[in-house]
């Protein structure tokens, strides 16, 4: 069982947002009964802990805790009143040059967890997630006004960027 709760614990930072216990199961290839099971327990172990697991109409999702809520919300507003830290932008090029993008490749071309950049991006309405795979991000409309162009392909040497940092993501998959 202890396997299974590093599983689910992986899964759901690897995907950084809430996961259906079905879709756990497909991963784990757990039973349903055995996937409660261990969220019940990760729950429990993380009641006193700075994040707490939320399981919800058949989902599962870790947040912040309510002790650590205001350090956060102080750490957001800093965030998102100042410039993009370095690796905000480095997230935000990934997106422009090969989105839609998952996090989880854009995680593996940095080759760290990039949560919070993401998250920063997301709420400060440079970045979205595509309406059509609910896990790729691309640009927003609102980011493209910014840079003062309608479309990313107006953007000089985009193409040519683009190409290179597609090519190197399939290189990578042929690689691993």
């Amino acid at each position: 069982m202890i396997a299974l709760e590093k599983n689910i614990e992986g899964l759901l930072f690897y995907f950084g947002d809430e996961m259906s216990y079905d879709d756990i199961a497909r991963y784990t290839n757990a039973s349903r009964e055995e996937i409660e099971q261990a969220l019940s327990v990760l729950q429990n172990g993380y009641r006193e802990r700075g994040f707490e697991l939320v399981l919800h109409n058949n989902k599962a999702k870790f947040v912040t805790s309510d002790s650590t809520s205001v350090l956060i919300s102080e750490i957001e507003k800093k965030e998102l009143e100042g410039d993009l830290s370095k690796a905000a932008q480095e997230v935000l090029s990934i997106v422009l040059y090969t989105g839609p993008i998952s996090k989880g490749y854009i995680d593996y071309i940095r080759g760290v967890n990039s949560t919070v950049s993401v998250r920063n991006l997301v709420a400060r309405g440079l970045i979205e997630r595509s309406e059509s795979v609910r896990s790729n991000y691309s640009v927003t409309h609102s980011f493209l006004e910014s840079i003062s162009v309608t479309e990313v392909t107006s953007i000089e040497g985009y193409a040519d960027m683009r190409a290179k940092m597609l090519a190197i993501l399939q290189q990578s998959k042929k690689e691993s």
